[in-house]
């Protein structure tokens, strides 16, 4: 137990991380600052491209940069990028390279330490008051079973006939917003996608993600509809212009399924995630 404490507090007061910053000196740690701050800038640049190409020429700069702060901090220098020919790798394969230099430089970023004293000391404080709020958070979430969160992961979903694989209907609620596309229906007339929320609740929120291969707008105009008995429909929005992202917000929106659809065509869409309280 005693052993245990000494860890919290050193933990807690971040003696480690006051000792690193104290052995870089007021130059090498404003470089190692400065890298750093231009690598996470290109990082979060990357993060909302669509195109995977254009994400991965700012990943190799921001590779670049994390490398540098970890090489003026003393630590082991990442190897070189293999390379290769962007314009001839598939679209998967580019969204696997760039999910993998993302946790590269993520956790380069993570790992080099660049805290100035003053921060740090503001950490330490920070730290013991987090533990009271967290206590706070414990008794609350105890006394509070039910929270709002995406109630349709990995629910049940319906559709018109879809193409072969890898489109499939859970393909819509498992979770992912970002790859080519989680579902995609056949043409058809009047296509549609149906996840049943297995009970009614009441809705505050619905997000409904774009493919990210491209052909964004091919599924417009897009009908959002919701039910409670299965049968009886009522229409909710529609969406007629680009989207990556289509958020919607409401007061009161009662509902067990939640139904996408147009009058002809395809649907093609990554995620629809349906926020509610359990």
């Amino acid at each position: 137990m005693r052993a245990f404490f000494a860890g919290l507090r050193e933990v807690m007061s971040l003696r480690e991380a006051h000792a690193v910053v104290d052995g870089y000196g007021p130059a090498t740690l404003a470089a190692i600052r400065e890298a750093k701050r231009k690598a996470s800038a290109r990082l979060r640049a990357s993060r909302r491209l669509s195109n995977p190409r254009a994400a991965l020429e700012l990943l190799a700069t921001a590779r670049a940069l994390a490398a540098k702060a970890a090489s003026a901090a003393g630590r082991e220098e990442l190897p070189a990028l293999d390379e290769v020919d962007l314009d001839a790798l598939p679209f998967a394969e580019l969204e696997a390279r760039r999910d993998r230099i993302e946790l590269e430089v993520g956790a380069t970023l993570a790992s080099t330490e660049s805290r100035s004293p003053t921060e740090l000391r503001g950490l330490t404080i920070g730290r013991y008051a987090a533990i009271v709020l967290a206590v706070c958070a414990v008794l609350w979430s105890v006394s509070t079973p039910w929270r709002i969160h995406d109630v349709a992961l990995g629910k049940p979903v319906t559709t018109s006939p879809l193409l072969a694989p890898p489109a499939t209907p859970e393909g819509i609620v498992d979770g992912r917003t970002r790859g080519t596309f989680g579902l995609q229906t056949m043409k058809t007339r009047a296509p549609f996608v149906t996840i049943d929320l297995q009970r009614t609740y009441r809705i505050r929120r619905i997000k409904i993600y774009n493919r990210g291969d491209g052909w964004f707008d091919e599924i417009l105009p897009l009908s959002l509809e919701v039910s409670t008995d299965g049968i009886t429909f009522q229409h909710v929005a529609t969406r007629t212009d680009h989207f990556a992202v289509w958020d919607l917000r409401f007061d009161a929106l009662d509902a067990r399924w939640v139904r996408v659809s147009k009058d002809n065509g395809y649907i093609a869409l990554n995620e629809i995630e349906v926020y509610a309280r359990d």
